[in-house]
């Protein structure tokens, strides 16, 4: 089983919709997002609950930040890419993780929460994709799916 894109924009429907009452229980909703969306990446990944922490650490420090929020966040997720792409290794992989900004503060989130959250869903899932992952034996290299 794949990313799983429907579980996140299912969590982040739910985030918008209920926000959480502090930095830390928004870190930790994200990081739990995050994690259920890339739990069967493919190639499988054994550092998944790493890079959720990594997460959640990283954006409990952000979200105070405001104005320097969205590099924070940007570094945030590259770590949580980093991460994840280092749990390939035990499947036969090694990772090139994404490593171009995720795209927060380009990311207009105008319209309905719908619409929002599908415009963060897929700028976080085509981000995921660009990950690459190589065979340590065939060398064939394949897209994080």
């Amino acid at each position: 089983m794949p990313l799983d894109v429907s579980g996140l924009r299912s969590a982040l429907t739910d985030l918008a919709t209920n926000p959480p009452g502090d930095f830390a229980q928004a870190a930790s909703a994200w990081g739990d997002a995050m994690s259920t969306y890339a739990a069967a990446v493919v190639p499988a990944s054994t550092t998944v609950a790493a890079a959720q922490a990594t997460l959640v650490s990283s954006l409990a420090t952000a979200f105070p930040l405001l104005l320097a929020a969205p590099a924070a966040i940007e570094q945030a997720f590259l770590a949580f890419g980093a991460t994840v792409g280092g749990g390939m290794l035990a499947a036969g992989f090694g990772a090139k993780p994404p490593t171009t900004p995720v795209g927060f503060a380009s990311l207009v989130l105008t319209g309905s929460v719908d619409e929002g959250v599908g415009n963060l869903v897929l700028l976080i899932d085509t981000w995921m994709r660009t990950g690459l992952a190589t065979n340590t034996v065939s060398g064939v290299t394949i897209p994080w799916s």
